[in-house]
């Protein structure tokens, strides 16, 4: 099957473009999600409405879709959860 690449399947990430519109929606929309600064996790979590007490702030790198972040979420209505997807323009 030499020159045969039919057979192969990558899962490996694909370079992507990101169009003018897209752009101007991330540049517009993206500075809304910053994390507030905060020198400690109890000052953090207070920022974003939770209990420091009881709440925990959790961050998924790598999150996909959501799916599980969201049901995760949605289980834990107390705590902060983030989800950052890192992929390669």
């Amino acid at each position: 099957m030499t020159g045969d690449r039919r057979g192969i399947k990558s899962f490996g990430r694909r370079r992507g473009r990101i169009r003018p519109n897209q752009l101007k929606r991330l540049e517009r929309e993206l500075p809304g999600f910053a994390l507030p600064g905060a020198a400690s996790r109890e000052e953090l979590l207070d920022k974003l409405g939770a209990d420091p007490d009881a709440a925990r702030f959790v961050l998924e790198i790598g999150f996909g879709g959501g799916e599980f972040l969201a049901g995760r979420a949605a289980r834990h209505p107390g705590d902060r959860f983030y989800g950052v997807e890192v992929y390669l323009d």
